[in-house]
């Protein structure tokens, strides 16, 4: 806008110079005829003017001191022809042509002192024509400069019209992985590049990629080894990116690791003490538990049936649940035989529901224990391994199903709360332990990383069998 302004200050004083250089009046000395200041400057040469035509008389007659000289009809049609000349000399003097105004403005345009990109707007040229036409005869301006200021814009950075461009949206779908260019949206036929970095412990070799614009899969000239780059965009970009895990083999993850269960070969005592039903682990000297005999009905290579849901005791084979502290992960796995929800327990979810896994997170609060509202997770399986996690972190939950986390929980969010439920009751398969088997089952004394949790379901697969 200084420019803009600075531009319009060099024209007015431009202007101001024509204004001083206009002539005022005429005056006649011997024979000829001069265009003056009103303090007599002289500002041309003169004019000729007729030596004894009726032109000459006429000026000897208004020079005259005579009270009676007058002109004749020849006369005055000489001085009339005459003024019609000077007239127009002296509005060309101080009038720039239409074809001088239309110069500057080009002139104007193209150093780029007017406008940004994009050239001076139709409005704004219309008004510094005005402005350009007037100011030769010191018209106030103000108003109209006042509206050209407005129609060039008021910022630095350039005004007027701005081209329309049309522009399109850019959308990542990115899982264990990121994109260096954080742009949500592109101009037409522009150059979109981006550079996809895998997080720690993934991988981009054998990642899911798919890119699309307009709606038209583009990957295989968009994408290499890592680099996006799309020359002329025509459409709205979406990519989906989901990288791999790293890690070079199947491999259990046992940092943190209190207990692990394989029921397709853990030992049991259907008559435990006191009529009780225990379930050894297979690394660790944890047990589950319940308070009836010959609750486990079945054991093959898909793991074991039961008839009642099960207790967990971290520590010990024995009868008493521990807590798990503020932070831990517990990881189980199934195999379904009929349409039902996974193994869980149903602290954290409701055992009604066989379809969906109704969700319901339970904390402890300053005098008792509470549950969040159910939510409804999922579809659950028939005939097939379902596996579902879930990790504690201080004030928060994460629910994954395999390794999509479908919710994450804020306590610090909660009114009285003071901290998640850290006791597995109620383990089982929820809507009913006939539909399926307990495959395995893994309790951390920590928050296991994604990457960890990758790793770990990663390893589960190698154990499945085909039904």
């Amino acid at each position: 806008m200084k420019q803009k302004l600075n531009k319009l200050e060099k024209v007015a004083k431009d202007n101001v110079d024509k204004v001083n250089k206009m002539p005022a009046k005429s005056i006649v000395e011997g024979g000829k005829i001069y265009l003056t200041k009103e303090d007599g400057t002289k500002l041309d040469s003169g004019t000729e003017l007729p030596v004894g035509g009726s032109t000459i008389e006429v000026v000897n007659n208004l020079e005259s001191d005579s009270t009676t000289a007058a002109l004749s009809a020849a006369q005055g049609k000489a001085l009339n022809t005459q003024y019609k000349d000077i007239a127009k000399k002296v509005e060309n003097a101080g009038q720039p042509t239409q074809e001088q105004i239309n110069t500057a403005i080009d002139k104007a345009i193209e150093d780029g002192k007017l406008t940004g990109t994009g050239g001076i707007n139709s409005t704004a040229k219309t008004l510094l024509q005005t402005i350009l036409q007037n100011a030769v005869y010191t018209t106030n301006q103000s108003t109209n400069i006042t509206a050209l200021i407005s129609a060039l814009g008021n910022n630095e950075g350039g005004g007027g019209d701005t081209p329309t461009v049309k522009t399109y949206t850019i959308t990542n779908n990115l899982t264990h992985c990121s994109n260096s260019n954080t742009s949500t949206s592109v101009n037409e036929n522009s150059n979109y590049a981006a550079t996809i970095t895998p997080a720690e412990g993934y991988t981009l070799t054998d990642a899911s990629v798919s890119i699309t614009m307009g709606g038209v899969d583009i990957t295989s000239t968009a994408y290499n080894n890592g680099s996006i780059n799309i020359a002329s965009v025509t459409g709205n970009i979406v990519i989906t990116i989901t990288a791999t895990s790293s890690s070079s083999s199947s491999e259990m993850v046992t940092d943190g690791l209190v207990n692990y269960f394989d029921f397709r070969n853990v030992k049991y005592d259907n008559k435990g003490a006191g009529k009780s039903t225990i379930i050894g682990a297979t690394q660790g000297n944890g047990s589950l538990f319940a308070w009836i005999d010959d609750v486990v009905t079945k054991q093959d290579n898909y793991g074991i049936e039961i008839t009642r849901v099960l207790s967990y005791n971290p520590n010990s084979v024995g009868t008493t649940s521990v807590s798990l502290g503020t932070s831990f992960t517990a990881i189980f796995k199934c195999y379904l035989t009929n349409t039902s929800s996974p193994l869980f327990f149903n602290e954290y979810a409701a055992t009604s529901n066989v379809s969906k896994l109704n969700y319901k997170p339970k904390y402890k609060t300053t005098s008792s224990t509470a549950n969040l509202a159910i939510t409804s997770l999922g579809s659950r399986l028939d005939s097939g391994y379902d596996t579902v996690t879930l990790i504690v972190d201080g004030n928060i939950s994460k629910l994954y199903f395999g390794t999509t986390l479908v919710q994450t929980n804020d306590g610090s969010t909660i009114n009285d709360f003071q901290g998640w439920y850290d006791q597995l009751n109620g383990i089982g398969v929820l809507g009913g332990n006939n539909n399926g088997y307990l495959t395995q089952m893994a309790v951390y004394n920590k928050a296991l990383s994604e990457v960890q949790l990758v790793d770990m379901i990663d390893y589960l697969k190698t154990l499945e069998v085909n039904k």
